[in-house]
């Protein structure tokens, strides 16, 4: 028996994509058991609130409703509300590609260690042919300096309620999947990265974070992560100081022994 996976979608205003994001877990959702929630985040788009109302009436979907609040604030009621071993995180405007649960689901069943797997992305939309981040294997160091891991990613259940959710600080909207995964290392989970895309990420000219993407916004967040969790930070430069003065070390050493 597959286990059941939680698909959150947060929503806000983005009734004219959330068709798709539907449809394309309805094609991936192949012999798995999944279930479907919304948590729509104070929308107040009348196409947008009319599809949801015929989402929950068809009983397609649960939807939950609550005041503004940004997609960390969605997103951990949908938690609350799930049934699901794994939680897969969707974001209203983008799509998950047929292979995502076969691709991900058996990694986290082997490796109980194993908190977070995530993959490649296609980008599509008004701007397609850009590249909004570059995903790749799993690297602490290079998830401290900047986010490449996208929230559309499958993440065990026990390591999110350990997290006890995303953190729901108006200052991490837009950056509130970094500051979880970095959370979650400090908890000593493990990262899977699959080497081939996973979903289909759209690239909007009004996107919620093309709209936080400034410089002084940015040192804000890094200056709030890395407060929060110093103690991983310290830990991190501490091994990279030792790991330069070994090859320092080292260099010298060659340099002696040639003369």
């Amino acid at each position: 028996m597959t286990p059941l996976v939680s698909v959150v979608i947060p929503c806000f205003n983005s009734g004219k994509y959330l068709p798709e994001a539907l449809e394309s877990v309805f094609k991936a959702k192949k012999n798995f058991e999944i279930e479907i929630i919304i948590a729509d985040d104070g929308s107040g788009d009348t196409a947008t609130l009319e599809l949801l109302n015929k989402l929950e009436n068809e009983g397609s979907a649960k939807v939950l409703r609550k005041s503004n609040g940004g997609p960390a604030s969605a997103r951990n009621l949908g938690v609350k509300s799930a049934h699901g071993k794994y939680i897969l995180f969707l974001d209203s405007d983008n799509r998950i590609l047929p292979d995502f649960l076969s691709q991900t689901i058996p990694v986290l069943e082997k490796n109980p260690t194993v908190a977070v797997v995530y993959g490649e992305a296609r980008f599509f939309g008004e701007f397609s042919n850009r590249r909004a981040f570059e995903s790749g294997p799993f690297n602490i160091d290079k998830l401290i300096s900047n986010n490449y891991i996208d929230i559309c990613s499958l993440v065990r259940r026990t390591a999110l309620e350990q997290a006890e959710g995303m953190d729901e600080s108006r200052l991490l909207i837009g950056f509130e999947d970094w500051e979880f995964w970095i959370h979650l290392v400090s908890l000593k989970w493990q990262f899977v990265f699959v080497g081939e895309p996973l979903f289909e990420y759209r690239l909007r000219d009004d996107s919620l974070f093309a709209g936080r993407l400034t410089d002084e916004n940015y040192k804000a967040v890094k200056k709030y992560i890395y407060k929060k969790h110093s103690d991983l930070i310290l830990e991190r430069f501490n091994i990279l100081f030792h790991e330069s003065e070994f090859y320092r070390h080292d260099k010298l050493e060659m340099v002696f022994s040639r003369h």
